[in-house]
């Protein structure tokens, strides 16, 4: 999921403007993301509390999946704006539950190493999100069909049980 969110912020730009998009409509596309998280993220987290955080995870991190691959398909200015309302409603729901779920499942003694592996888990997807740049030129709109595969994987595994043993 990490790997895929870091395209947002270089691969996009070079997708909708080769698909068309003027700069000014990109400015806006991914200010969307920004007014629709305003809008919508502390009353729906609010109502997501109430649910098993790793369904809620698995929802959250499937919709930013889907809107990445969305983000491959889509050819025009309305096609991308609901790509990123799914990738931001993903974002949403996904980001605030991960940390609650990460700081509940932490030892009180060991909180800070689980924010300090979760912190660098993220900065390793953004290191290796870099590379999407090179891969979606040799790769074109399946770097973003594989980025989608690879995220509801992730949706796959945090919504199976886990195992009795740690």
């Amino acid at each position: 999921m990490g790997i895929a969110f870091s395209q947002i912020f270089g691969l996009l730009a070079l997708t909708s403007t080769g698909q068309g998009l003027s700069p000014s409509a990109y400015g806006v596309l991914v200010g969307s993301n920004g007014v629709l998280i305003i809008l919508i993220e502390i009353p729906l987290v609010h109502r997501l509390n109430h649910f098993p955080a790793r369904k809620v995870l698995a929802i959250g991190y499937a919709s930013i999946e889907l809107g990445c691959m969305a983000f491959g398909y889509v050819t025009e200015i309305a096609g991308f704006f609901w790509a990123m309302a799914l990738f931001t409603l993903g974002e949403i729901i996904a980001l605030p539950i991960g940390m609650a779920y990460s700081s509940n499942l932490a030892p009180e003694v060991l909180r800070g190493r689980y924010f300090g592996f979760r912190g660098m888990a993220s900065a390793l997807s953004g290191l290796i999100g870099s590379a999407g740049i090179w891969l979606y030129g040799i790769m074109g709109a399946n770097w973003w069909y594989l980025l989608g595969l690879i995220g509801i994987d992730g949706a796959v595994c945090i919504s199976t049980k886990p195992s009795k043993h740690r």
